[in-house]
């Protein structure tokens, strides 16, 4: 569930941002979609999703 629905809605949002300007939104939002990505990839031990949200 981790990697097929909270993954790509985490992903989706922080390279589209909804297709709308970035500064539409507040930082907290990237940030959230942040450590989502970043969780998702310690607990499902994937490096490269971890390495996505470290950079």
């Amino acid at each position: 569930m981790m990697l097929h629905v909270f993954y790509p809605l985490g992903d989706s949002f922080l390279r589209t941002h909804n297709g709308v300007c970035p500064t539409n939104y507040y930082a907290g939002w990237d940030l959230r979609s942040l450590c989502a990505v970043l969780s998702i990839g310690i607990v499902c031990e994937d490096r490269t999703k971890f390495d996505q949200a470290v950079d």
